[in-house]
């Protein structure tokens, strides 16, 4: 495993710094504008930013045909699944450093009044990002990597859609609406995410095994 992830670490290595860097540069932008959306922007943008790596992996290694030799190792299928779960986790736990990070020096510098906005859409943020590759990386396990932009784009769409229909449900069950249950929606999606996420590294190895190469 440490090996396959240290493989998939240093072929988006650039990649991993140079977006890294842009959602720094981006979230700084967004704190010095004063907007009032600069704080839910803030939240988020490291998340879309940092999960790209791990997408460009899966595309690297079908065009190289390293999926198809690392078979031959002795290693089990699902390791190799596991390892791309592994960096995703890796990059969005990196995505979160770096949004919190800058959210706690913006507040010693500019002293928002909104501090609860930028959990919700921190949390909220998290669990979009991990939907989507629950959704991406089967997906593409299953059609091939020739159809990993559309694959990307659909999923992007539904983790979106996904979100809204939770929100809409989950207000039929609340019969007020206050910051604390919006905190307490926001930590309920993040949840759900999470276990999306852990069911779709199932799916994918279950997929990957019955891969014939």
């Amino acid at each position: 495993m440490k090996g396959l992830l240290l493989n998939h670490v240093f072929i988006t290595e650039k990649t991993i710094r140079n977006y890294g860097l842009l959602a720094i540069v981006i979230v700084v932008a967004l704190y010095l504008s004063g907007h009032s959306l600069a704080l839910r922007g803030a939240g988020f943008v490291p998340f879309l930013f940092l999960i790209q790596p791990a997408f460009e992996v899966l595309k690297h290694d079908a065009l190289s045909g390293w999926h198809k030799f690392v078979i031959t190792l002795p290693i089990k299928r699902a390791t190799y699944v596991q390892s791309h779960y592994l960096l995703c986790l890796i990059l969005i736990g990196s995505a979160a450093i770096i949004s919190l990070g800058l959210f706690l020096l913006a507040q010693l510098l500019i002293d928002f009044d909104t501090i609860l906005t930028f959990y919700l859409f921190f949390f909220r943020g998290m669990g979009i990002v991990l939907i989507i590759a629950a959704l991406v990386y089967p997906l593409t396990f299953k059609l091939g990597i020739e159809k990993s932009d559309s694959i990307v784009i659909i999923s992007s769409i539904s983790s979106v859609g996904l979100f809204f229909a939770s929100s809409i449900v989950f207000s039929l069950f609340t019969s007020s609406s206050s910051d604390s249950v919006d905190l307490i929606f926001s930590l309920f999606f993040l949840i759900i995410s999470c276990i999306l996420f852990l069911l779709s590294c199932l799916i994918s190895s279950n997929i990957f095994n019955q891969k014939e190469y």
